[in-house]
């Protein structure tokens, strides 16, 4: 068929696969010769398949691998007869012309036939001219209604809710995901305006906004809520498109929806997991901090002190040791909420560290009111808690600062700080008090200001360092780019990490001058590297105080021009989530002009901030790197490598490169490739280095030939990545008893562990292959545990003494097993359901 002309005649070398399904030899020898070319042995631009049932032509079809444009269907074969030949014929074909050749020349037969989905119907026996003809236009009509039936397809088929409705709002036509979605029928839903659905938790402004912007665009797209048959409110992503005719006149409004409750779930419980301690419930540090941050603020903007409170408990070492982990669990918990309930709703108490306690208390009226609070605390902390019939207690030591201060540049960290310094003045004092920073506040600023003056100094003396850290692709053994990490080796010798100064210069000019030096280096040191033949990028962290500037992009292109020989496509900006939250709508932009110009940006730090679906939809950011907190413990730790899997998932999703920083060891790489991560940064491929010794090292560089061994692991494999993190956790939990660190061993039933939970739950399913032997070493590396246990406790042998190679060698067996049992049995069942 010539595509520019669909009426245009078969071209010769463009031959028509025609299915003929004929029982009858006669019929089917009568009908082949009248489409062969006269004097030739094929047929007319067709290949002519013959079958003499449905089933046959079916199984014809799949053996030889082939579709058929067009079918010639007899009515009555061995396994169909009458007009229900043609749905039959539809099952098996759904997207070839069928043409019905029967011995009854009957119109209403022809109905039902074309109404059956046939594009024509031809009585035996006509001429050969009629036949060819029939067998051409019904090529030509069933083409032409390719595009509505794929059309009719996807709406039908479609997971998102769609809705036809006229411009008035009254609904003309729903699909299936829009009954699923709704619980309205079709028929319920026709007939009736949109507004159905309205949920009235949206104003009449939003609708107003909603129309004015469909009148003037003919499109609207955001997030609503809208409202279930049974009356259940639900948020949905909504896309209404105006369908106008060539005058210009709206005659449909389409809308499409995504039901986007289980997102919104997921996310409250992301944001509960970053902003909540998990013991206490109380507030965690991260949370603390940013409400710190906004009452700092109201206090700026509207006066009225504030106060910082730093309480530690004390004695709650010796309860812990002495009655175990649980019993000092229950009685942090039980410490946690008689505080709370002493606070106002509008102070914060959060929990920072194992003992530790810290509270904000805002919009105070007078500073003396702290006093009382502060005796309330201290006497809801004291009280006794009943614990497995025990009374156990504890009293606590609080220190006390205000805001604001005289010196107007302190920031919250140093308010943590002079609070932290006043309650040791109150454990120093004899506990169970609280002590008011004041005496020694001078004293700090003072030498605050002096490591200021000395760092800004070494900016200007240029006698700061970067040090360069490579991220890699494992697969490929190809090196990415190196970020720079910043250095104080006149200050502190040793090189210590940037947090041990960056705090104190916060709130001065200081980030600024510095991004200035670290950006200037970089670029400097990027194009030496390219001189010497190394193809890399570099990446830097840059403060918020810089990233905030309003002239910030033309800040960077006025050092980029500087060196003409980088590309800014091999610039990376690390941005952290808490920098880009402070204004997001400005760090947008920034990203989006700085993205025009080649320059990349990378979420740092991803999973200890928001990690939000909004964030993530916001920030144009090509990649995003997962703290090196939860990779550090990803092979032992299930929660770290729910949170790995799950920042792999939305940047999947929102399709982002993703890095894993942190990574310590081969094992970690291999696991993180089963995962899906192939690009890591880390001391098991580098540990950072100063600029003149990276080239040499970029020349010796090779990836772990493990590494490159590995594969991604299938989503139905997944299960087997927790098993094996469920079972080393457990085997490190054994050897941290073994070695003193902890007071109690892991579960040493093998019913009891959280493996064989896991196992009891279903996982035995997934490792049916080899169950038997799986069970086996499971038992055998309880068995070595209970006897390294029962040597412990007996101390007929020290920590040194212990040998712990078989628990290694028989748990490496049982590692392997799990995956070599568990791919064996997903193969079968992926094999027996094909």
């Amino acid at each position: 068929m010539n595509i520019n002309n669909p009426d245009a005649a078969p071209q010769k070398d463009a031959e028509q696969h025609l299915l003929l399904i004929e029982d009858d030899p006669g019929d089917a020898h009568l009908i082949q010769w009248y489409l062969r070319e006269r004097g030739e042995g094929k047929a007319a631009g067709y290949t002519i398949k013959h079958a003499t049932s449905l089933r046959a032509g079916a199984d014809l079809a799949a053996a030889e691998a082939f579709e058929p444009e067009a079918i010639l269907l007899d009515l009555n074969l061995p396994d169909s007869s009458g007009i229900d030949t043609v749905g039959h014929c539809r099952d098996y074909f759904p997207d070839s012309a069928v043409v019905v050749l029967t011995g009854l020349d009957d119109y209403e037969l022809v109905d039902q036939a074309i109404e059956a989905g046939a594009e024509d119907y031809l009585v035996k026996g006509g001429s050969q001219a009629e036949l060819r003809k029939a067998v051409r236009f019904a090529l030509l009509r069933h083409r032409r209604e390719a595009e509505t039936r794929l059309a009719r397809r996807v709406f039908r088929h479609a997971r998102e809710g769609i809705m036809v409705t006229e411009p008035n709002g009254r609904i003309v036509d729903v699909n299936p995901a829009f009954s699923r979605i709704t619980g309205y029928t079709r028929d319920e839903a026709i007939g009736r305006n949109a507004s159905l659905l309205r949920s009235e938790k949206q104003g009449p402004a939003f609708y107003q906004s909603m129309w004015r912007r469909l009148a003037h665009e003919g499109y609207w797209e955001g997030e609503i809520w809208n409202r279930r048959k049974d009356g259940e409110h639900y948020p949905e992503i909504l896309a209404i498109s105006a369908v106008t005719d060539s005058g210009g006149r709206t005659r449909q409004y389409i809308g499409m929806f995504t039901d986007i409750t289980l997102q919104k779930q997921q996310q409250q419980r992301l944001e509960r997991m970053a902003h909540y301690d998990a013991l206490t419930n109380l507030a965690n540090r991260d949370l603390f901090s940013d409400r710190l941050a906004q009452a700092m603020a109201r206090t700026r903007r509207h006066g009225g002190p504030l106060a910082v409170l730093y309480l530690d408990l004390d004695g709650f070492k010796q309860i812990n040791d002495e009655q175990g982990h649980d019993a000092g669990d229950m009685l942090l918990r039980a410490v946690a909420e008689r505080m709370a309930t002493v606070l106002r709703d509008t102070d914060t108490l959060a929990r920072i560290g194992g003992d530790e306690f810290t509270a904000v208390i805002p919009d105070l009226a007078d500073r003396k009111l702290v006093a009382d609070l502060t005796n309330r605390l201290l006497e809801a902390a004291a009280r006794p808690v009943e614990i497995n019939g025990t009374p156990l207690s504890v009293t606590a030591s609080c220190g006390v600062t205000f805001f604001p201060q005289t010196d107007q540049s302190v920031c919250q960290y140093q308010l943590l700080r002079q609070a932290d310094q006043a309650m040791y003045q109150a454990k120093q004092a004899g506990r169970n008090q609280y002590c008011l920073f004041d005496e020694e506040r001078d004293q700090l600023a003072r030498s605050l200001q002096a490591r200021r003056q000395r760092f800004s100094e070494a900016i200007e003396m240029d006698r700061l360092a970067l040090r360069y850290q490579p991220e890699v692709h494992i697969g490929q053994g190809r090196i990415i780019s190196l970020e720079a990490l910043v250095r104080w080796p006149e200050q502190f010798g040793e090189e210590p990490l940037p947090e041990s100064f960056l705090p104190d210069i916060a709130g001065t000019d200081l980030p600024s001058k510095l991004d200035e030096w670290i950006l200037r280096s970089a670029l400097t040191d990027l194009a030496e590297w390219r001189r010497h033949g190394l193809d890399a990028g570099v990446s830097i962290n840059l403060s918020s105080q810089s990233l905030q500037r309003t002239n910030f992009f033309v800040w960077l292109q006025r050092h980029l021009r500087r060196h003409p020989e980088n590309s800014a496509a091999r610039l990376t900006i690390e941005v952290s989530e808490s920098d880009a939250l402070s204004d997001l709508t400005h760090m947008s932009e920034v990203m989006a002009a700085c993205a025009n110009e080649g320059v990349n940006f990378a979420l740092d730090n991803f999973g200890t901030g928001y990690s939000s679906l909004s964030y993530l939809r916001a920030l144009p950011a090509r990649k995003m790197k997962i703290d090196a907190r939860f990779t550090r413990n990803v092979l032992a730790n299930v929660d770290d490598l729910a949170t790995v899997e799950g920042a792999l998932g939305l940047a999947r999703a929102f399709r982002r490169n993703i890095t894993a920083d942190g990574v310590a060891s081969v094992e970690q790489g291999r696991f993180l490739s089963r995962l899906g991560i192939q690009v890591v940064q880390g001391d098991a491929i580098a540990a950072p280095m100063p600029a003149d010794q990276v080239v040499e090292w970029g020349t010796r560089w090779a990836p772990d030939p493990d590494w490159q061994r590995e594969q991604r692991v299938q989503t139905e494999h997944r299960p087997l990545l927790f098993a094996e993190v469920e079972h080393r956790a457990w085997v490190e939990g054994l050897k941290r008893y073994l070695d003193g660190e902890e007071e109690t061993p892991p579960k040493l039933n093998p019913a009891h562990c959280r493996f064989g939970r896991w196992l009891q739950a279903g996982g035995s399913r997934m490792l049916a292959a080899g169950l038997d032997e799986i069970n086996r070493l499971h038992l055998a590396v309880h068995r070595v545990g209970e006897r390294l246990v029962e040597q412990r406790q007996a101390r007929r042998l020290s920590p040194d003494e212990i040998d712990l190679s078989e628990l290694n060698t028989i748990s490496d067996r049982f590692i392997r097993a799990i995956w070599s049992y568990g791919q064996q049995q997903a193969a079968q069942i992926g094999s027996s359901q094909a």
